[in-house]
């Protein structure tokens, strides 16, 4: 009995250090994609920081690697970089070449349509965002209120 105890010790010892080791690629996908979509758009960490809310060493040890934000952070952004979630944990959809090549099974591959209501959504996004800030930019400016006397 002792050697399968040993051996039980072994293989969870070597799971835990495999699944250390794919949680920082993970975390360094993400940081890795957040950094090139904040610079594709000639953005600052500080100026990152302060739209989502965060301190700006919370944006230097995501796009490190260091640590992954909450999905509420991330979605914010993804909003603000306007880019999807799949982007910036770097998930794709297989093309179809790969879906035939797995098995030709394309009909049931939900991935390709996801990902055409992903960009589809995303663009109502941006539409919408346009929209607002347009709106808000054509209103009247209201006057202060003046002070109420007692």
């Amino acid at each position: 009995m002792p050697n399968v105890l040993i051996m039980d010790e072994k293989r969870e010892d070597l799971l835990r250090r495999e699944g250390r080791r794919l949680s920082e690629r993970w975390r360094s996908r993400i940081g890795s994609s957040i950094r090139s979509a904040r610079e594709g758009r000639d953005m600052t960490q500080g100026a990152l920081a302060a739209l989502v809310g965060v301190d700006i060493a919370t944006i230097s040890k995501t796009e490190r690697g260091k640590t992954v934000p909450d999905l509420a952070t991330l979605e914010s952004i993804a909003d603000i970089l306007s880019a999807s979630l799949d982007d910036l944990v770097g998930r794709r959809a297989p093309t179809p070449q790969e879906t035939e090549d797995a098995g030709g099974r394309l009909s049931r591959n939900p991935w390709p349509v996801i990902a055409m209501l992903q960009s589809q959504l995303d663009e109502m996004r941006s539409e919408m965002r346009q929209d607002r800030d347009r709106r808000s930019e054509s209103a009247p400016k209201r006057p202060p209120k003046a002070p109420r006397s007692a």
